[in-house]
């Protein structure tokens, strides 16, 4: 029996930490309410379709790999919401959705011994607490999937993002560190400074104030949702440009760039998040910015259309996020409000524009 008829797993981007969470350093991530939907069930929802696995994705490589091991998942429907037009976490959301339903046959103890030896082929031990829900498991699944087919190592850091966002079933800002799995969830509600905790309190109480879109003309782009607070306003733009993160990877083994500054910007960075330095969170996103485009990781294209949008009144700075900046854009703009209509501290909301 199938636990969950419906998997939800949530959007995500990179707000700040990328490549610097390759050397264990934390990486700030998003993840929004535009989730990605996944059954074994295609009744389970009317936008679901029979989901076509690339064979060499870690996806359908760990389908491939449980056929080996005679776990037979059968089909798995999909939706993604954002069309295909990628950045926002398909890849790892799939990844995901394979191993909610490989969890689903865990009901004889002969699926748990063929399991058993699907984790032996990873080097990974397997024993009857291990938890596929779990983020550290379903890390080392998926860092495992890549060692035995020799391929650089992603950080892993978004997907993490996603399987403790679709537990927690909100918007938020997560800050993962991924060779020691540490996650925590911000805070960011109405009436309380950020708690590092793994419960979030609603905010749902709060109001929010709509700002104009900064790039309602740049036709070529699709604005995936909005994080709120009272002062700034953080949105992510799908460019038309698309970087394939494993081609990526195996460049940097050639040529590793030196890595320490993005270190310690990120650590910065995270500080001025924690707590709550509105003044200061624009600046050193910014100074991330110009510390990836001096290490040459930030595309052209992208990096040309983030600074037109700096143009916008009203925009405070503007960076791409994940592999080369390329995929999305973060916008970061300053909402004119009185704090005494929305509340003081964060003030967290996801919204959708197309």
């Amino acid at each position: 029996m199938i636990e969950d008829v419906l998997y939800k797993i949530p959007s995500k981007s990179f707000v700040f930490g990328e490549y610097a969470v390759l050397k264990n350093t934390p990486a700030l991530i998003a993840v929004g309410e535009e989730y990605f939907l996944a059954s074994q069930d295609s009744n389970a929802d009317s936008r679901l379709i029979l989901l076509d696995l690339h064979p060499q994705s870690p996806a359908g490589r760990l389908k491939s790999l449980c056929l080996k091991f005679e776990i037979s998942l059968g089909d798995i429907f999909f939706f993604d919401p954002h069309q295909g037009r990628g950045g926002f976490g398909k890849s790892t959301a799939e990844f995901i959705a394979v191993t909610r339903c490989v969890e689903s046959k865990l009901q004889t103890e002969s699926s748990k011994q063929k399991l058993g030896l699907l984790f032996k082929a990873l080097n990974l031990t397997f024993n009857d607490e291990v938890d596929m829900r779990d983020s550290k498991v379903i890390w080392k699944i998926y860092r495992g999937i890549h060692k035995i087919n020799a391929d650089p190592l992603p950080s892993g850091a978004d997907l993490v993002a996603q399987n403790e966002g679709a537990k927690l079933g909100k918007a938020t800002f997560i800050q993962v560190q991924t060779e020691s799995i540490k996650v925590d969830l911000f805070d960011m509600t109405s009436d309380s400074t950020p708690n590092l905790s793994h419960s979030i309190k609603s905010a749902e109480k709060a109001q929010t104030q709509k700002v104009e879109n900064p790039a309602e003309d740049a036709v070529c782009f699709t604005l995936f949702s909005v994080l709120e607070n009272p002062q700034l306003k953080f949105s992510f733009y799908k460019t038309p440009w698309d970087e394939p993160t494993h081609e990526h990877l195996k460049k940097l083994q050639v040529e590793v760039p030196d890595f320490r500054n993005l270190k310690n910007l990120s650590n910065q960075n995270l500080q001025f998040f924690k707590t709550q330095n509105f003044v200061e969170i624009p600046r050193a996103l910014q100074s991330y910015r110009e510390e990836l485009e001096l290490l040459g990781l930030q595309d052209l294209n992208s990096l040309n259309k983030a600074k037109d949008l700096e143009l916008n009144a009203g925009v405070l700075m503007a960076k791409g996020c994940g592999a080369l900046g390329k995929d999305v854009i973060l916008v970061v703009q300053k909402i004119q409000t009185k704090t005494s209509e929305i509340g003081e501290g964060f003030n967290l909301k996801m919204q959708l524009y197309f």
